[in-house]
């Protein structure tokens, strides 16, 4: 039972990085670039220090490559996040990260070539369908209409799922 403090404690800490992140790109940091760069060379210093350590396996250069790549999409999920963070609330604005499960899941199947079983498939239309519902909201001559954010948000959920 060690485990349900630790369990409690990574969405607890999440949340909280949400709120701010929405305070710094809402309130003091304009641009969300200069987030990302600042913490690009976070994780360089991280590195170096690593490096230093001793501790570091040296990997080829495929292996290097890999990591770059994947690296390198990380923080360019974070563009469209912040300024969809600029429009929105975070409350409405985190929930729809979860286009990101549809998309590792269409991903997977295409890419990958698995095969989806009926639970796979029920769980993708409902991730799918809450997502749907979390993006719109009722407009002024009261249509449905998506939220300012969903665009920017499904272009976050793609980059991280790639």
């Amino acid at each position: 039972m060690i485990w349900i403090p630790f369990a409690l404690a990574t969405p607890a800490f999440y949340s909280i990085t949400n709120f701010i992140e929405k305070y710094l790109v809402g309130k003091k940091i304009r641009n969300p670039i200069v987030i990302i760069i600042f913490s690009g060379y976070l994780a360089l210093i991280m590195a170096g220090i690593l490096w230093i350590s001793g501790n570091v396996q040296i990997l080829d250069p495929v292996q290097i490559a890999s990591l770059l790549v994947a690296g390198i999409l990380l923080k360019l999920y974070l563009l469209p996040y912040y300024h969809a963070l600029q429009l929105e609330d975070t409350s409405r604005t985190v929930p729809l990260f979860a286009f990101m499960h549809i998309f590792v899941l269409t991903l997977s199947a295409v890419v990958l070539g698995e095969h989806l079983n009926n639970w796979q498939l029920g769980g993708f239309l409902f991730i799918f369908g809450g997502s749907l519902l979390l993006s719109v909201e009722k407009g002024v001559n009261g249509l449905i209409r998506p939220r300012n954010a969903l665009w920017y948000m499904i272009g976050s959920s793609f980059l991280y799922a790639i």
